[in-house]
């Protein structure tokens, strides 16, 4: 019997200090799973694509509208169904798109996302929301008195109960 693929977001804030915890997260999710990430360059997003694609990891990016287009690039909006036209003109609602972009994405696979939020991440704060707008439950792990948070999109999440975590 083939396994199942596992569609997991990882976003968090380009202030997140560690690049290991992402890196530790990505190595004990279980073979084919997808990695979906954000496309900003620095932080947490980069983290996610620099280590999916030297790992030779499925890799999707659901980058802003006004990034440039790449190889790793979500061609078709999961919301309307249309082609994500990208390299337009800057607009600050194009992060928040992007990131109900992923919640949707990850919902219709279901997957599940990891946000690494640091205090006043306005991106991580914006995917929370459409996470909550879409009435996803949460999950919480904690290290380090750092707070995981796992919103599920119709699946268990693989890291363990309550409490529990895989770092």
């Amino acid at each position: 019997m083939e396994a199942q693929m596992v569609t997991v977001v990882i976003v968090g804030s380009r202030r997140w200090a560690d690049p290991e915890d992402i890196f530790r997260l990505m190595d004990a999710m279980p073979a084919g799973t997808e990695f979906v990430s954000g496309g900003q360059p620095r932080g947490v997003d980069g983290w996610v694509k620099a280590h999916a694609l030297a790992r030779h990891l499925k890799y999707t990016e659901v980058p802003p509208d006004h990034y440039s287009e790449n190889e790793h690039c979500l061609h078709t909006c999961p919301i309307t169904g249309e082609r994500i036209i990208y390299g337009r003109v800057y607009q600050v609602q194009y992060f928040h798109i992007r990131n109900e972009r992923m919640v949707v994405y990850a919902q219709q696979r279901g997957g599940f996302a990891f946000i690494f939020n640091c205090q006043d991440s306005k991106g991580s704060e914006s995917f929370i929301r459409f996470a909550k707008r879409h009435r996803l439950s949460h999950h919480i792990f904690r290290d380090d008195n750092t707070e995981f948070s796992c919103y599920y999109f119709k699946s268990k999440c693989l890291m363990g109960s309550p409490g529990q975590h895989v770092f």
